[in-house]
């Protein structure tokens, strides 16, 4: 649900609120990291990483109301954001 709204999947089952509270549930008992392991077991598994090339890639999300996650950053002339970074392998398979 990364980059859309929750009131686009809420409907008379479930409202948006309760979406979003679910979400921070699954996030402080650490669901979606333990998900992401056993897709990556399975994967590779399955198919099988290559890992005899990885690719990591930063940038910095700019974040003008702040929040939590946000702070100044030392390498971006204090200007508020959070850092995001992704290792893929040869393939691209986000590790």
């Amino acid at each position: 649900m990364v980059g859309t709204t929750y009131e686009r999947f809420a409907d008379v089952t479930c409202s948006a609120t309760t979406i979003r509270r679910r979400r921070d549930e699954w996030l402080t008992a650490r669901v979606f990291l333990v998900l992401e392991q056993i897709c990556l077991q399975a994967y590779d598994k399955i198919v099988g990483l290559d890992l005899e090339y990885v690719v990591v890639e930063g940038g910095i999300t700019k974040e003008p109301y702040g929040g939590e996650a946000t702070g100044k950053s030392p390498v971006d002339r204090g200007k508020w954001g959070t850092k995001r970074s992704l290792l893929t392998d040869a393939n691209g398979i986000p590790i």
